[in-house]
């Protein structure tokens, strides 16, 4: 039976929605390739794939077709600008998904304590804005987490988590290095389920499903995980991302909630984990399966995926959860029974939580330095990575204080997520009059044609792939292949 929402829940989630819904339509903008401030060169390859399958003719890496197929049906509905507001829903039931992980083990109190945190979270907010699939894959194995421990009293929900980890499969093959965790908790836990119809079928789902699209690539490209983005080439054991994960986790969460989990954690470790009766069976359960959850993502993203990305912690957020729940928990244990001074004490420190949790820097990626306060930070001096030179090796003899004057960027601030969206649209009106196409024969340019509008899909010019779009002009310009030059003309390949 379906609990009844409370007030506080309706009131804390309707607001919520009410902001992201909010800031979903301040982050859109009439075009994401000229004006989108929150872009990378790894976004635009995923617009590429999606524009692909709606039947342009442009670069195609075969990246996991799931934010791909999103693109393709709002390009085919003419509504690609959109994209960013659907973005900020799959936030918005990321964190609701996370409290209902919390309410089946913790007060309603604690729970909406712990995801308040995680709304605030600077990281989460942040990388919601931009066009990657890494939000959408995290939520969907949220999703299949909460469907499979709900499953251990109602085992139909066995179906639920088994379709939600097959779609993450298709945004991200993240829920591979998952995977060890829950078979390990299913063998320590459920065992007796082996043989239950809804857990067979389940398990029967993601062949069914996926395997076929990797057997397809097997027969076509000779590799079940091809794609022109490389993953299995950066699979090789390294102890170099201990320190940069370390770093950057203490970033993501901030010096504070990374404190609190710790000793959550020692207290954990030291008094109660794996003890018999020692915490209620159905907690002990989540944490065990939050250590598990642990375990193989630093195996995975720290040990043999050599290339360290502060964009892969999000992948440890299903982890977390049940850690920041916890140790939120132990805080505010027998909180009415306390003295008045500490409990202002308690509220002050949760407070002190939130302000660093919402520390906000330039963008999500930004990397290898700690904020204090949002003006005094401690940073990393990068080196050179000894295996490839896109990503950098810090070491602890190499940290400084350091202040700076920029703020960063504030994931909370409509009025100026709103100003920065208007300053973009009214910067672009100006420059769509001086824009000019330039149509190359044999690199000498014979027409040249003036746009009003323009939406020109880029990819990283400076690796020199091109892309194709419709535009509104001569028919001579209809089919052809486009690409930016350095002085930001849009020329067009003979």
């Amino acid at each position: 039976m379906t609990k009844r929402i409370s007030k506080p829940e309706f009131i804390f989630f309707t607001i919520l929605f009410a902001f992201i819904f909010i800031r979903g339509l301040f982050l859109i903008y009439s075009d994401l390739n000229l004006l989108y401030p929150f872009a990378t060169n790894d976004a635009f390859d995923w617009i590429a794939n999606g524009l692909y399958y709606s039947g342009y003719d442009v670069n195609f890496s075969f990246r996991q077709p799931g934010l791909p197929i999103i693109i393709m049906l709002l390009e085919k509905n003419n509504l690609l600008n959109i994209l960013p507001l659907i973005n900020q829903l799959f936030f918005f039931f990321l964190i609701l998904f996370s409290y209902k992980i919390l309410r089946l083990h913790f007060s309603q109190k604690i729970s909406l304590l712990t995801v308040l945190i995680l709304t605030v979270n600077f990281f989460l907010n942040n990388l919601s804005f931009y066009i990657l699939a890494d939000l959408h894959t995290t939520l969907f194995l949220i999703i299949g987490l909460y469907y499979y421990l709900r499953a251990e009293k109602n085992k139909k929900f066995y179906l639920h988590c088994s379709i939600s980890w097959t779609l993450s499969l298709f945004f991200q093959y993240a829920f591979i290095a998952v995977l060890p965790a829950i078979v390990a908790h299913f063998l320590i836990y459920r065992k007796k389920d082996f043989q239950n119809k809804n857990f067979i079928i389940s398990a029967i789902i993601p062949f069914v499903a996926f395997v076929p699209y990797l057997i397809y690539k097997k027969i076509k490209f000779g590799e079940f995980f091809y794609s022109t983005v490389q993953h299995t080439e950066l699979l090789k054991f390294h102890l170099d991302g201990i320190f940069f994960y370390l770093v950057n986790i203490i970033s993501v969460l901030s010096i504070p909630v990374f404190v609190l989990i710790t000793i959550g954690l020692f207290y954990l470790i030291k008094f109660k984990l794996f003890k018999q009766g020692s915490i209620e069976k159905k907690l002990n359960n989540l944490l065990v399966l939050s250590t598990l959850l642990f375990i193989p993502w630093f195996v995975f993203w720290v040990l043999l995926y050599d290339w360290p990305d502060k964009r892969f912690i999000v992948y440890l957020f299903p982890a977390l959860i049940g850690f920041l729940g916890f140790s939120l928990n132990l805080l505010f244990k027998n909180f009415k029974e306390k003295s008045n001074i500490l409990k202002l004490a308690i509220v002050c420190i949760y407070l002190i939580l939130l302000f660093g949790s919402n520390l906000h820097y330039e963008s999500f990626s930004t990397r290898n330095l700690i904020k204090l306060t949002n003006s005094h930070m401690v940073t990393f001096t990068k080196t050179v990575h000894k295996r490839h030179t896109s990503n950098r090796n810090i070491t602890p003899d190499k940290a400084k204080l350091t202040k700076k004057k920029s703020l960063g960027f504030n994931a909370l601030n409509l009025i100026k997520i709103h100003n920065l969206r208007e300053s973009k649209e009214k910067n672009i009106k100006q420059k769509e009059k001086s824009l000019i196409l330039i149509k190359e024969k044999s690199n000498q340019a014979f027409e040249c044609i003036k746009i009003d509008k323009a939406s020109i899909y880029r990819y990283g010019n400076q690796y020199g792939n091109y892309f194709k779009e419709k535009l509104n002009v001569s028919k001579d310009c209809q089919n052809s292949n486009l690409f930016i030059n350095d002085k930001g003309e849009l020329k067009m390949i003979p």
